[in-house]
């Protein structure tokens, strides 16, 4: 009978440790477990014709990074009639062009601190997706301000300038401008607008490789994060005919487009 009593006090006893043990580790499980991880499924098909996106609402870019992934549908040659196109334009004085030299199709930017400059060592006219960003630092008006173009994460060219300029300050349009012109004949993905001018070393971090990381997560060498003010991620997430700002509110309107140009063609 006492070995019996032994058993069933041991038995309890084991019965209780494990319950315990078990509601530790689902806590354990449940502190730790793994965060989802990034997938990027989709991006953005324009048809070089009318296709583009229009903001809900205006911002102001005095300065900071713009970001984005772009894949052209022609090459080469082909580009002779194509070659000429607007990822992003806000108003009249900034605007990101993609301009045909009658050789390449190379970054060329617009912008009342800078001025206008190019990267004539880049060629993206080649059926391939390519990552460009944009930073602009420095002072107020008069003041020396810098700004770079990175193509693939490798600069392409920098310009410093004293201009005085007036913050441009619009709706945003991707994939043309606003005088129904320069529509972008290709694919767009993972655009990001920050307020501050992000580092090489944070332009090299989110190229990675050619593979398009999450913008709203600092990691290894980008720390930036915060200020990140639009993102739009051209389709993941998505519902047509709303492209969704993932960090704001600026939610961008598909315009001559259809659901169909939500196509599983990104970047990796």
């Amino acid at each position: 009978m006492a070995y019996a009593k032994i058993n069933s006090i041991t038995n309890a006893n084991m019965a209780k440790v494990n319950s315990a043990a078990k509601a530790t580790l689902g806590k354990i499980g449940s502190i730790d477990a793994p965060a989802a991880s990034f997938v990027n499924t989709y991006s953005l098909d324009f048809d070089g014709t009318n296709d583009h996106l229009v903001s809900g609402s205006s911002i102001t870019f005095d300065r900071g990074t713009i970001a984005f992934w772009q894949k052209t549908h022609f090459i080469g040659s082909e580009a002779e009639g194509d070659g000429n196109f607007i990822p992003f334009h806000l108003d009249s004085t900034f605007y990101i062009y993609m301009s045909w030299n009658s050789i390449i199709t190379r970054p060329y930017v617009i912008h009342p601190a800078s001025g206008s400059f190019f990267d004539n060592t880049s060629d993206i006219a080649d059926g391939e997706w390519h990552h460009i960003a944009l930073t602009i630092a420095g002072g107020g008006s008069g003041a020396e301000n810098t700004s770079i173009i990175y193509v693939d994460g490798e600069v392409g060219r920098t310009v410093t300038s004293t201009r005085t300029y007036t913050a441009p300050s619009d709706t945003i349009k991707f994939g043309g401008n606003f005088s129904s012109s320069y529509y972008m004949d290709g694919n767009l993905d993972e655009l990001g607008i920050w307020s501050s001018a992000l580092s090489g070393s944070e332009i090299t971090a989110i190229y990675n490789s050619g593979a398009p990381t999450d913008l709203t997560v600092d990691a290894g060498n980008y720390v930036s994060s915060g200020s990140l003010t639009g993102y739009w991620r051209m389709g993941d997430g998505d519902t047509y005919s709303t492209i969704e700002d993932n960090v704001g509110s600026n939610d961008m309107e598909m315009t001559n487009m259809g659901e169909e140009d939500l196509v599983e063609d990104v970047p990796s």
